[in-house]
């Protein structure tokens, strides 16, 4: 692992040398009073039932089979005791302070108590009752409510609509679901408490030992990055797992995770779309702006790493709290006596960054060593070593051999549970406490049969997988893990990714529209220093030869109209106009479209015509979740077809603008491809730049679109623009 001051092992207790950057923990809530929430020294569960079908049975019970040590108040006002404790009428009848209070009370009723644990100084509220704004407009002034009074209190609300939390380092399980989890050192976020209690149930099977558990619920007063910043601090918490559906705060959510990840890994699982962007927009850019593509590169411009499952989830989190060392570089060694595991392994790590190189000769040749010369398979990586991999003492010497290979920078070790053969764990160990690289074991066999070799290994900082496709997901999170801080260290800390205020120009307001037709766009490209076709605009053919004459011919003409904003939609687009008799053809057939769009005030321009370059798309999309998000892909048709894009936040480094155009699935065409030369890529990244200072300072841009853009080897031309404001 890098050595930075800023960047700590996962399993480490040591507390982080944090920045001087205490300004990024705003939240409405205190730290202090999350703390106190969570940390409570005493509880009260206000709708606390002794008949076992209702919530407030199962939220007292859960607490209290949990082992939680501090004072418990239940509150009812019909009955005196439930499971041996005394119930008290109401909240202000509790002899002592409260610092948590659990609501399992309807909608209507949690507001009213929302607002007497205020008076009463309580510091955090866990509200399971659920009708707020899920339901409709009537709960959302409920919530609102809500809101209010925690924001008046400085109250931790966690929910409403909320299974509740956990905190195993307070023997604290306030859902009301008794689980016995493992105390360990990974905490989840979960939006959802279905999926929240999978990551759960996954952590019990794999004994992976959890520290936190928040369910966010609809998040109205404690959001997503709040539960970041507070997670950033727990000296309990080295991992953290979110589950998200979708945020109104995305920019804040990923401010959080770029100043916590340097410190702690985030790993997180996104599904769904969030409903702010699903909605009819006027640009490419715009179209694809709420898409899972542009959540996962966000979030990897954090630092996030994103997976596609609970599975999925709780093994990298397992991987990157259990392992002492990260990989130096790409490469995996596999070492199997059977083949199909390592296959399987294989075609995971194909969709990620890990390589598989193939062994060096004098590898080759020790492997030998150990394995003599008839071999019954061929040798490489995966190395199979059959029937001799089954004795511990060569699967010790194979695995030394691998990580001596100058390629391999971590091994994963498959090794099928036998009667006869023990598990290779004591020489894993050696060989991963001799070598100071990372060694990830794959042993298949039913979870229970391996929970001791794997409690003894991963003491010793070793994760171990009982299925192949878990070995792959953890190895690879621990290779992105690595790259990551090591990239952290050449870079340094994270960009401040504050958006500024911006309000209409004055030049804006009259307009009628809210869209910025060609010509105009491309003026105020032009002026910011954007490399534009520039637009002529003609009001009859005398102008339009005039124009065309000037330019040289080839020209291209276009309509100009508000109602014809996609232009090739309505024929609206003529190119490849070599002389003056075509001119006119063209010119007359678009005075037709536009007297059947009935646009008095559109119009025709003339721009010369580029010379045939690589077609991409460059763009700006200003989302209500994330401020400025910029775009790039293959252009023209390709854009709606293949739809190869790739986002980053503003503001863009030149590595963020060079890691869009690397992304591409496509990518190969901007390197050159059968027979064409490459392209100007440091152009395309200087306008990625560009796109991104000018969406800042100009805020009030939503959207911006230059499709196509024309790269040659030697520059761009941008040959069409739009702008929405």
């Amino acid at each position: 692992m890098p050595e930075a001051k800023y960047i700590r092992q996962a399993g480490s207790t040591e507390k982080a040398s944090w920045p001087e950057r205490k300004a990024w923990m705003s939240t409405s809530i205190p730290l202090e009073n999350m703390h106190k929430a969570f940390y409570p020294r005493s509880i009260a569960v206000v709708g606390a039932n002794p008949d076992q079908e209702k919530v407030g049975f199962n939220l007292l019970n859960s607490i209290v089979e949990g082992g939680y040590a501090g004072e418990i108040y239940p509150v009812h006002p019909r009955y005196e005791e439930i499971l041996g404790y005394k119930v008290y009428p109401r909240l202000e009848d509790i002899p002592g302070p409260v610092d948590l209070a659990v609501l399992a009370v309807n909608q209507e009723a949690a507001v009213k108590e929302a607002q007497k644990c205020g008076e009463l100084g309580v510091k955090g509220l866990s509200c399971v009752s659920g009708g707020f704004k899920e339901v409709g407009p009537e709960g959302g002034e409920l919530e609102r409510q809500m809101v209010e009074t925690a924001l008046k209190y400085g109250m931790a609300v966690v929910g409403p609509n909320t299974l509740g939390l956990i905190n195993t380092h307070a023997d604290l399980c306030a859902i009301f679901y008794s689980l016995p989890l493992r105390r360990g050192r990974v905490s989840f976020i979960s939006q959802s408490g279905g999926v929240g209690l999978s990551l759960l149930f996954r952590a019990m099977d794999q004994n992976l030992g959890v520290s936190k558990w928040f369910g966010m619920g609809n998040a109205s007063v404690l959001k997503p990055a709040d539960y970041l910043y507070y997670l950033a601090e727990d000296p309990h918490t080295s991992v953290i797992g979110l589950f998200l559906e979708g945020t109104e705060e995305g920019r804040r959510l990923l401010e959080a995770a770029a100043e916590v990840v340097p410190h702690k890994p985030v790993v997180a699982y996104k599904i769904g779309r969030s409903a702010a962007v699903e909605r009819m927009t006027l640009t490419h850019t715009g179209t694809m702006a709420g898409s899972y593509r542009m959540y996962r590169d966000l979030f990897r411009q954090a630092g996030i790493f994103t997976v596609e499952s609970a599975d999925q989830m709780v093994a990298c989190c397992q991987a990157l709290v259990a392992a002492r060392h990260l990989p130096a570089g790409p490469g995996v060694g596999i070492l199997t006596h059977t083949a199909g595991p390592s296959i399987v392994i294989a075609e995971e790590l194909a969709e990620t960054e890990a390589e598989l190189p193939p062994l060096s000769p004098e590898t080759l040749d020790s492997v030998h060593e150990v394995l003599g010369e008839q071999v019954p398979v061929i040798l490489n990586n995966p190395l199979d070593a059959v029937g001799l991999g089954l004795q511990a003492f060569r699967y010790r010497e194979l695995s030394l051999r691998l990580l001596q290979d100058p390629g391999i920078h971590i091994l994963i070790g498959i090794y099928v549970k036998h009667d006869i053969w023990p598990l290779p764990s004591a020489e894993l160990a050696e060989v991963h406490r001799d070598s100071r690289m990372p060694v990830v074991a794959c042993y298949l066999s039913r979870e229970a049969e391996i929970k001791r070799d794997r409690e003894e290994l991963e003491a010793q900082g070793i994760p171990v997988y009982a299925s192949p496709e878990e070995s792959a997901w953890g190895t690879s999170a621990l290779i992105w893990r690595g790259r990551w801080l090591r990239e952290m260290e050449r870079k340094g800390f994270p960009a401040d990714l504050k958006v500024p205020a911006a309000a209409l120009p004055d030049g804006l307001q009259g307009l009628h529209r809210n869209v910025l037709l060609e010509h105009e766009a491309k003026d105020f490209l032009a002026a910011e220093g954007v490399a534009v076709t520039r637009c002529t605009v003609v009001s009859d053919l005398d102008e339009a030869r005039a124009a065309s004459r000037q330019l040289g011919f080839p020209v291209v003409l276009k309509l100009a109209s508000e109602k014809a904003l996609h232009k090739s939609e309505f024929g609206g687009v003529a190119t490849g106009i070599g002389n003056e008799a075509d001119l006119e053809e063209a010119f007359r057939q678009l005075q037709r479209t536009l007297q059947g769009l009935d646009d008095p005030e559109g119009k025709i321009t003339v721009q010369k015509m580029a010379p045939p370059g690589l077609e991409v798309i460059a763009g700006v999309q200003n989302t209500p979740e994330f401020g400025p998000v910029l775009m790039f892909g293959l252009g023209g048709v390709l854009t709606e077809v293949f739809k190869d894009v790739s986002f980053r936040m503003a503001p863009l480094g030149e590595e963020d603008a060079a890691g869009m155009l690397e992304e591409l699935q496509g990518s190969m065409l901007l390197k050159g491809y059968r027979g064409n030369p490459p392209v100007d890529t440091g152009s395309l990244k200087d306008l990625l730049m560009h796109l991104s200072r000018l969406s800042l300072h100009h805020a009030w841009i939503k959207e911006l679109d230059l499709n196509p853009i024309l790269v040659y080897p030697d520059g761009y031309k941008a040959v069409d623009a739009r702008v929405v404001f």
